[in-house]
């Protein structure tokens, strides 16, 4: 028996894989697809021999009315339904379940039975979704709890979706389901293809681009990097003549070599890196700027930098986002990017060689974002590249981060947004917990319902020293180490612990003396929770030297 499993969401495909081992299924592909994409999974499928299609919800739904081999729909059960309501119960913020009439019944009933207050908002038709998030938004409703496509609509629009996950007692009915379909079935066809396999492994991808920026392909693997950006890469080389960097594109590291050949091609090489350059200027190319962007919160300072953000989602107004490491300023800066094709490039200001600054901007010449960071330590040429930018009306829009306003780096016509560090903010943290537990329960097909108030006060009262972005590791941790329904304050203490251990402090002695002691300071600094007399004590200086020491750095 030959199975493919069309996963919604990548959980999904993780918990499929850790039953299909369980029941030592070796015959099975598990691909990830949502709703039009998967009915194209579905049909190649039975093309190439396979038996039973297993998927899920709306997706299955559509995948029954394009192939003829039996599709096994993996339920929402109801302890999934419980698991998801539960996680919001105890939220003070506005709640509503958006999604098709069969599941959103089911979870009207246990909503009721549990008297949690969920509004219910049944769709026939997923293009009717968006439009019905747009009405909850402006009725100021924070959380969406829904399907694959429902999250991700609501997390383009700047809502925060709650994925309705199936559990491993779901997947593994669905199995049942399809071995008792196909009973009859003695053997298992196995194929494998000699030459995938071979091409799979290699790592180098060779381009030629036309003047016309056509591309043509030498190597056999798909390109990996997006083609509008490939052909802008292209548009550039054909102006400036050459360029080499690395880019850095979902969490992989891509050495690129482009020069032209003769004066109707460019050559564009990729050759895959296994960790990052320590040489090459580096750009990262956002996959998704629209995924996961969380934003909301009770803090009235950003609830104001969120409406500036709603209002210049339609401009090109350049902006410094300013607040310390791990706030979330490239969340906001993903959010007023708003574009699903224009490309957002982030790039170092410390680092970035402003000779290369002109080929970026041809690359946005189709719209797009181009969001710097360290902006503080960006070099007078490159203030005044920028600041030329903006006299001749460019189609991008720029957005500077930095840790603190520093006035003489921030260039004139720039509109400034204040993010405030988390320990500031603590009343988000239960909804970023909540958030968080939600996209790893996803991630990693797990199925944690919740958080104990021991250890909410816990992390509460930890000083959060890289903000959200600490916060997420922490939970990250937890949904996979946590035993219980719940995540419990044992389990958040010893991964603080195990995190404070390996954060010890390592000092760069290869830059100059000045640099040197600049990193002491603000290591015995942070180590001392940001106490002055003590740093100062520590370091065997006054603290009237330390404060201007500190004010320098700063």
């Amino acid at each position: 028996m030959k199975i493919t499993a069309i996963a919604p969401y990548a959980g999904l495909g993780e918990l499929i894989q850790d039953v299909a081992n369980q029941k030592e299924l070796g015959n099975i592909d598990i691909v990830q697809g949502d709703l039009q994409q998967g009915v194209k999974i579905a049909i190649e499928a039975e093309k190439q021999g396979t038996d039973i299609i297993i998927s899920r919800g709306g997706t299955a739904e559509r995948i029954k009315q394009h192939v003829t081999i039996p599709v096994i729909n993996i339920e929402v059960s109801g302890f999934d339904l419980l698991r998801i309501i539960t996680l919001i119960k105890d939220t003070d913020n506005r709640v509503a379940f958006v999604g098709f009439p069969a599941i959103a019944n089911a979870v009207s009933s246990v909503s009721q039975l549990i008297d949690v207050n969920l509004d219910i908002y049944a769709i026939d038709d997923e293009h009717h979704i968006e439009n019905q998030l747009r009405l909850l938004k402006e009725e100021n409703y924070t959380f969406v709890i829904g399907d694959v496509i429902t999250v991700q609509l609501a997390e383009k629009i700047g809502m925060h979706g709650l994925l309705l996950t199936s559990g491993k007692e779901s997947v593994l009915s669905a199995f049942r389901q399809a071995e008792e379909t196909y009973r009859t079935v003695e053997k298992i066809k196995q194929e494998r293809d000699t030459y995938a396999q071979i091409l799979q492994d290699l790592n180098q991808h060779t381009i030629i681009a036309d003047k016309y920026l056509q591309l043509r392909s030498l190597s056999t693997p798909p390109i990996p990097l997006p083609t509008p950006f490939i052909r802008r890469i292209a548009a550039a080389v054909f102006q400036f003549d050459q360029i080499l960097v690395e880019v850095v594109y979902k969490n992989r590291f891509y050495r690129l070599n482009a020069h032209q050949l003769g004066s109707q091609q460019v050559v564009i090489e990729l050759l895959e890196q296994e960790a990052p350059s320590k040489s090459l200027p580096s750009i990262s190319l956002v996959a998704d700027p629209n995924a996961s962007v969380y934003l909301s919160s009770n803090h009235e300072e950003v609830q104001l930098a969120i409406e500036q953000a709603e209002a210049l989602r339609e401009q090109l107004t350049p902006l410094v986002i300013i607040g310390e490491n791990g706030t979330g300023k490239e969340s906001l800066a993903r959010y007023i990017h708003t574009s699903d094709t224009a490309a957002f490039l982030r790039i170092d200001g410390a680092a970035f060689p402003i000779a290369l600054l002109p080929y970026l901007a041809i690359v946005l010449e189709d719209g797009g974002t181009l969001y710097i960071v360290n902006a503080n330590k960006i070099e007078e040429t490159t203030k005044e590249w920028v600041e030329k930018q903006l006299k001749v009306k460019i189609p991008f829009r720029i957005i500077l981060a930095m840790n603190n306003k520093t006035s003489d780096r921030i260039p004139t016509k720039f509109k400034t947004l204040h993010l405030p560090p988390l320990r500031e903010r603590k009343e988000d943290i239960p909804n970023l917990i909540r958030l968080f537990i939600s996209s790893f329960n996803s991630e990693y097909g797990m199925q944690i319902a919740g958080i104990s108030d021991d250890a909410i006060q816990l992390l509460e009262s930890n000083p959060f020293e890289s903000n959200i972005i600490e916060l997420s590791r922490i939970i990250n941790k937890a949904v996979r180490k946590e035993e219980t329904a719940y995540i419990q304050d044992t389990t958040i203490a010893n991964i603080i612990d195990e995190l404070q251990d390996q954060s010890k402090t390592v000092i760069d002695i290869t830059g100059s003396l000045a640099d040197i002691e600049t990193q002491i300071i603000q290591a015995v600094w942070l180590e001392e929770k940001k106490n002055n007399s003590k740093t100062a004590e520590r370091l065997g200086i006054n603290r009237t030297t330390l404060w201007r020491k500190l004010k320098e750095i700063q």
